[in-house]
């Protein structure tokens, strides 16, 4: 009878340690959740002096449901004409990082940053023809920062509004006098995201 409680005790004793590794904590491997999600971005936002809309996507690995790590592409949808027959079309893309705060409240915040490139195009329309013949591009690098209000929709769907200020740099091959502040600017972003939060 000794032994058998004694060999039952031991047997807790052995096991108490494999029980409580669910509940360690470790620098490495210590259960990461992974999610994802992707989204459509309308922004309203002044080129030159002009209000105007750009309209992308982009998307995302979610860690621990607080931090997104991916990449957005946007581009000018609005005509944008700067002298006579002259167009400017303007894209630009990036490595976009987001963390979430509160993730699991009905609304809850969000700051990011994207950092990428872009490109300005110029084009001259012939009148009465659909054709562009491209003058020349001019690229830039760009940097912007951002805040958001999210309002989570249902499991997989979510609603974001928020505000970003777009830092533009290397702008200067271009004859139309479009500068890097023509094109550094405020945006007011609107966002639908879907995916698994």
């Amino acid at each position: 009878m000794k032994t058998v409680i004694g060999l039952s005790f031991l047997c807790v004793l052995l096991a108490m340690p494999l029980a409580a590794q669910d509940e360690q904590e470790t620098l490495v491997g210590g259960g990461i959740e992974s999610g994802g999600f992707g989204g459509v971005v309308v922004k309203i936002t002044p080129l030159n002096d002009r209000t105007c809309a750009m309209t992308g996507a982009w998307g995302a690995w979610l860690i621990n449901h607080h931090l997104a790590l991916g990449g957005g592409w946007y581009n000018l949808t609005s005509a944008h004409t700067l002298q006579d027959s002259i167009s400017m079309d303007m894209e630009y893309s990036g490595f976009t990082a987001e963390y979430i705060f509160m993730p699991e409240s009905l609304i809850h915040y969000s700051a990011q940053l994207t950092i990428g490139g872009g490109s300005l195009d110029f084009s001259t329309v012939r009148v009465g023809s659909s054709n562009n013949n491209g003058i020349v591009d001019d690229v830039f690098f760009v940097v912007e920062p951002g805040v958001n209000a999210e309002i989570n929709i249902t499991r997989f769907m979510r609603f974001q509004v928020g505000a970003s200020y777009r830092f533009v740099s290397g702008i200067n091959n271009n004859n139309f006098d479009v500068t890097n502040a023509d094109i550094s600017g405020p945006a007011l972003n609107f966002t639908v995201r879907f995916g698994k939060f």
